[in-house]
Order: C-alpha cells, then sequence, then structure tokens
C-alpha cells in the first residue's frame, strides 16, 4: 500500500492565503487597540473568514477558469485564527 506524504499535497499558495489573511487579521487587530470590545474585533474576522468563502464561490461563478477549493478556505480560515489566538501581539 502507497505511503501518503502531506507535502504532496500542501500547495505553495496555501502559503500565500495563511500569510495574506493573517496580515489582514492582525492589520485590523492593530488598528483598533484600544477603541475595540472583543465583539467588534470577532466581527472583523468573521468577516474576513466569509469573504474568504465568498471570493472561492465568486471564482466558481464567473467561469473565468478559476475554482472554488476548499483548502483555500481552510488556509484563510487558519490564517485568521492564528492571529486571533495571539494574545499579545
Amino acid at each position: 500500500m502507497p505511503r501518503l506524504n502531506w507535502w504532496d499535497y500542501i500547495q505553495v499558495d496555501k502559503i500565500g492565503h495563511i500569510f495574506f489573511y493573517g496580515a489582514t487579521a492582525w492589520c485590523f487587530k492593530k488598528s483598533s487597540i484600544g477603541q475595540s470590545t472583543f465583539y467588534r474585533i470577532s466581527f472583523i474576522y468573521i468577516a474576513l473568514v466569509l469573504m474568504g468563502i465568498a471570493l472561492e464561490y465568486l471564482q466558481q461563478i464567473m467561469e473565468i477558469g478559476r475554482q472554488f477549493d476548499a483548502f483555500d478556505v481552510i488556509a484563510n480560515c487558519f490564517g485568521v485564527c492564528l492571529v486571533a489566538l495571539l494574545k499579545k501581539c
């Protein structure tokens, strides 16, 4: 039975998704220090996740040679969650 190598399934663009969505969440978090509540920051994180999902669906609907990729959505969510879990940065 062949062994699965996870590195074969991880694509470079997923690292970009994690980085850019994480950077966006971090910028929103830093820009609203002292004036935001837990609910406001949570709303921003949820909005970023929903935006990532919506953009993936739009790629599929527009029929421009791109398609929906669930792993892109997971990478987007992972980037936002990494920033959400950071306590003092």
